[in-house]
């Protein structure tokens, strides 16, 4: 049995995006081990208290994968503004000087899906 499906140049960029989007959703959901070491005995020094940096977070940054294309930030920045944050879509296009996607250049892509992906 064989089964054939026509798709348009668009939607086979839009399924590349999902497929990225998922790829990296699995990545991010993939469990991790932490490496097995035998204990080691050593006196401890003394625990001085000090006050929480009010800067830090225990969040890991939000880093592009490798190779971002045009269908991949434009998946996301959809899916942002399907969710309610289209004013943030257009200031995070805004505060790197765009007013559109499709001006942005391939080299600053991997910056706006990274600030994308912090929303």
């Amino acid at each position: 049995m064989q089964f054939t499906i026509d798709i348009n140049q668009a939607t086979a960029r839009e399924m590349t995006a999902l497929a990225h989007l998922l790829l990296q959703l699995a990545a991010e959901q993939a469990p991790v081990q932490a490496p097995v070491q035998a204990p080691v005995q050593a006196k401890k020094a003394p625990v001085q208290e000090s006050e929480p940096d009010p800067q830090a977070t225990d969040e890991a940054p939000v880093q592009a994968p490798a190779q971002v294309d045009l269908p991949m930030v434009r998946a996301l920045l959809a899916n942002l503004s399907r969710s309610g944050k289209k004013e943030e879509v257009q200031k995070l296009l805004a505060d790197f000087g765009y007013e559109k996607l499709t001006q942005v250049p391939a080299e600053k892509l991997a910056d706006i899906y990274a600030r994308g992906s912090e929303l």
